[in-house]
C-alpha cells in the first residue's frame, strides 16, 4: 500500500463534495425491459422519489474548469432519490450506483448500511451472478473561505509533492488552474492479495480551479477513484469496499498538510 497509515478521523468541517459507489454486473435485460416495481418497494423507504433517465449523467458540480459531464453509455436507467435530493441511486441493466452529496454523507458506516440494503434488494430481485467491477469514489473540494483560511497560500496547506508550482513565488498569484492525475496500483504488496487475481487501483486527481457557482472563489479538488475491474464474488463485495474506504482515507491524509488537516477540525473516528 503506497500511502502511510494514519489515524482514522471524522472532520467537523468535511470537504466532501460527493461519494459514489458503483457495482457493475453482467447485463440483465429485465431491468431495462420491465418497470422495477418490486425494487422500488424494497428501497422506497430510503429513496422515495422515482425518475426515469434515458441517458444518466454523473455531474461534475464543483469546478468551472471541470464543468463537463460524464455520460454513461446506456439507453435507460432508473433513478431513486431521497426527499431532499441529496442522495440517490441509479439502477441500470449492468450496474447499480449510490451517490451521497455533501453533508448527506456522514461517515462510511452509515453509507455502507444504506448501500447494503440497496445491494440486498438487487441481489434478491435480479440475482447477478457476480460483479464485474467495483468502484468507490470520493470527491473532496477544499474552499479556504469555509474553514477560516481565506488568503492562505495553497503551498502552506498542501505537501510540497502536491503543491508543485503553487509553491513558486513568481507563479503563485497567477495560476488560474492546475491539474494532475495519477493512477496507482494498490495491491503491489504481496501481503495484500486480491481474491480475483486482478489488481486494484486508485486514480488520484489533484486540481486547482474555481467554484462553478462562484468563479471568483478558488477551490482545490482531491478526487479519489478506487476500483477493481476483475470478477468479484457477491460475498466479497463489501470486504473490498471496506478496503477501498480505508485506503481512500489514507490517500486523503497523504494529500493534505498538517495545517489544512487541523483546520478541518478532525476528531477520532473511534
Amino acid at each position: 500500500m503506497p500511502f502511510p497509515r494514519s489515524e482514522k478521523v471524522i472532520y467537523q468541517k468535511p470537504p466532501l463534495g460527493e461519494a459514489i459507489c458503483q457495482l457493475r454486473f453482467p447485463a440483465n435485460l429485465r431491468i431495462e425491459a420491465q418497470p422495477p416495481i418490486d425494487f422500488q418497494d424494497a428501497v422506497g423507504e430510503l429513496f422515495p422519489i422515482y425518475k426515469q433517465e434515458s441517458q444518466p449523467k454523473i455531474e461534475r458540480q464543483v469546478f468551472e474548469s471541470l464543468g463537463s459531464q460524464i455520460e454513461l453509455p446506456m439507453s435507460r436507467a432508473h433513478r431513486f432519490e431521497t426527499g431532499d435530493g441529496q442522495s440517490f441511486l441509479t439502477l441500470a441493466k449492468d450496474f447499480i450506483a449510490m451517490t451521497a452529496l455533501g453533508d448527506s454523507y456522514e461517515r462510511w458506516r452509515a453509507f455502507k448500511e444504506r448501500l447494503s440494503h440497496v445491494v440486498g434488494a438487487l441481489e434478491r430481485l435480479y440475482s447477478p451472478a457476480f460483479y464485474t467491477r467495483i468502484g468507490l469514489r470520493y470527491r473532496n473540494v477544499i474552499v479556504r473561505e469555509k474553514i477560516g483560511l481565506k488568503g492562505t497560500n495553497w503551498s502552506d496547506l498542501l505537501p510540497d509533492y502536491i503543491a508543485g508550482e503553487l509553491g513558486r513565488d513568481e507563479l503563485r498569484d497567477h495560476i488560474y488552474g492546475r491539474g494532475v492525475e495519477i493512477t496507482i496500483k494498490l495491491d503491489s504488496d504481496a501481503r495484500e492479495p486480491t481474491p480475483n487475481g486482478k489488481p486494484s487501483f486508485i486514480t488520484l486527481r489533484h486540481a486547482l480551479g474555481t467554484l462553478k457557482d462562484d468563479p471568483k472563489i478558488a477551490a482545490f479538488l482531491i478526487d479519489m477513484d478506487l476500483y477493481n475491474d476483475g470478477r468479484t464474488e457477491k460475498s466479497d463485495a463489501f470486504e473490498r469496499l471496506d478496503e477501498f474506504n480505508d485506503k481512500a482515507a489514507r490517500a486523503f491524509r497523504w494529500s493534505i498538510g498538517d495545517r489544512l488537516h487541523d483546520a478541518l477540525e478532525p476528531r477520532s473516528a473511534d
